[in-house]
């Protein structure tokens, strides 16, 4: 199993979100989001449709992080079938 060390993901008490330092390979599902414009239910679908080959999360508790490499490794395949 993965494990997150070099992250430094701490939680905002005064707002109750989780805030991932990046100085590690993982990205937190709502920046995985945002880098896509899609929301969490677009992610879903992705993670469900073999087609998509959409690298899966890894989870800690109930969140869900992504390994940075693999997400890159993703958008180049993406983009080379794509042909661009």
């Amino acid at each position: 199993m993965d494990t997150i060390k070099s992250t430094a993901i701490t939680r905002n008490e005064n707002s109750g979100t989780h805030e991932q330092g990046y100085s590690g390979p993982y990205l937190p599902a709502r920046k995985v989001w945002e880098r896509y414009g899609v929301t969490s239910v677009s992610l879903h679908r992705w993670l469900k449709n073999p087609d998509m080959d959409f690298p899966k999360p890894i989870y800690i508790g109930r969140f869900r992080y992504w390994k940075i490499s693999e997400i890159e490794a993703w958008e180049q395949k993406a983009h080379l079938v794509r042909g661009e």
